[in-house]
């Protein structure tokens, strides 16, 4: 999952999680990021993701949309903290943190193997001395 971080605008400090591909990003009702920024097209640009590919920035039709301060006019991979600016808006792209599991059972299994390793060292010390 992604994640866009609003740099500029009204919207600006906000963060929105991409869900679902292509994600649109534009004034019309249909986008996925709605902005009302200057400069801001209906359609102005998407970002898509191909599975065992990676994620890339497509500009829509004619607009001006600049990728880390660059004018592109043709698809373009995405890297985790890229800078996308479409007219008034500039937005950060990036990867949300992973989901992490809990370590309860394995530092449980842990202090269980190693209660048993001391238990066994002490009762082959004990049987050997006698």
């Amino acid at each position: 999952m992604i994640r866009i971080q609003i740099l500029s605008g009204k919207q600006a400090g906000q963060f929105v999680l991409a869900r679902r591909f292509p994600f649109r990003v534009g004034r019309a009702s249909t986008a996925d990021l709605q902005s009302t920024e200057p400069g801001v097209w209906d359609e102005h640009f998407q970002i898509d993701y191909q599975a065992g590919e990676s994620f890339r920035l497509i500009p829509a039709g004619n607009t001006r949309t600049l990728l880390n301060g660059r004018t592109i006019e043709s698809p373009e991979h995405l890297v985790s903290g890229a800078e996308i600016t479409a007219g008034s808006l500039r937005v950060r792209f990036g990867l949300t943190d992973p989901k992490t599991r809990g370590l309860l059972v394995r530092e449980a299994m842990s202090w269980v193997l190693l209660t048993v390793v001391v238990v066994l060292e002490c009762w082959l010390v004990v049987r050997l001395t006698h």
